[in-house]
């Protein structure tokens, strides 16, 4: 009897222990990011991760070019009434089409996008980096990883079209949970003029890329651990972890996708590009940077990545408006249903 009592207590220590560790992983991983209070000085020191130390001063005079830019700042709303906020970066002259840029978690604009801007700026295109969703000076609580996100990305999207026209080239580019969320938005009907995506260093799923970051990051247990996370977020935060995936979006993808992950990657692991890429049925190329960690293989391979970028861009910037941009009849019906 008293081994009984003893394995009672030893589980019952085990799951209470899960829990807590369930109660800081969403506080961590899913409550409202806090704007940089340095972020408008663009002398303060970028906060980066360990393995992006080496090209501090690349991301340091990517912040001073961000904060220097002419910026326009917009707002918008979500389908689920959270107030949007992004900055429009115009080029000198007409700009020959547009890029919407989506930051990774825990990202902003200046941090993730501030060395590749000047390259797009440079090339004339309108750039529109918004902050996302609980993130800078957006609305929202939770952090959803892609759930909703991708329907903020459709009104950017169509806030886009809706001011400068749909002649006008669109591009969806993004780092990370950026490049998830951009995935998964190309199953929805975007406007006629979206021409392509560029996906940097993108997980498969909110599940995968939370169960990898368990097991080989803060080697944790995955069970129970992730499925107490799954009731929690449902119930707190109004999504599922196994919600929607890219590999579900790049079934019905119509859109030409660009990949891109650094092989030295071990926060997002780089076979996780090569799921989305295989998964993808439209027209697609996929670039791997060795040695390149999480987000870092345009700097680590800045020419190749540049030559990759402009081609993609220029060659789908010059597909027949429309071509890319009509969805099924099945798709607008999901929209209404939401």
């Amino acid at each position: 009897m008293i081994w009984l009592i003893i394995l009672a207590a030893v589980v019952l220590f085990a799951l209470l222990f899960c829990l807590a560790l369930t109660l800081v992983l969403f506080r961590g991983t899913v409550c409202r990011y806090p704007a940089d209070p340095a972020g408008e000085d663009a002398e303060a020191p970028v906060k980066m991760a360990k393995s992006w130390e080496p090209y501090r001063a690349v991301f340091q005079q990517g912040k001073r070019w961000y904060l220097g830019a002419e910026r326009e700042r917009v707002e918008i709303e979500s389908t689920d009434g959270i107030p949007l906020v992004g900055h429009l970066i115009r080029p000198e002259g007409e700009p020959v089409g547009c890029i919407l840029l989506m930051h990774g978690f825990h990202g902003n604009p200046y941090h993730d996008f501030g060395p590749i801007l000047p390259f797009y700026h440079d090339r004339g295109y309108l750039l529109l980096i918004p902050d996302e969703r609980a993130h800078g000076e957006s609305g929202g609580k939770y952090i959803t990883y892609g759930i909703k996100e991708r329907w903020d990305c459709l009104c950017w999207c169509r806030y886009l079209a809706g001011r400068f026209g749909t002649d006008m080239p669109l591009f969806l580019d993004g780092i990370s949970m950026g490049a998830a969320i951009v995935l998964m938005a190309s199953s929805l009907p975007l406007p006629e003029n979206v021409r392509g995506i560029i996906a940097d260093c993108g997980y498969t799923s909110p599940y995968a890329i939370m169960r990898h970051v368990l097991k080989h990051r803060l080697h944790l247990p995955v069970f129970p651990i992730l499925q107490m996370a799954e009731v929690l977020f449902r119930l707190l935060a109004g999504f599922g972890l196994r919600e929607y995936s890219t590999l579900e979006a790049m079934e019905t993808n119509p859109y030409p996708v660009l990949f891109v992950h650094g092989l030295a990657d071990d926060f997002v692991p780089s076979y996780m590009t090569e799921e989305n890429y295989r998964a993808c049925r439209a027209e697609k190329e996929v670039m791997y940077a060795e040695g390149a960690g999480h987000g870092l293989s345009y700097l680590v391979m800045r020419p190749e990545c540049e030559e990759r970028l402009e081609r993609f861009l220029l060659k789908h910037s010059e597909q027949a408006a429309g071509r890319y941009g009509r969805q099924e009849d099945k798709n607008k019906t999901e929209i209404e249903q939401e």
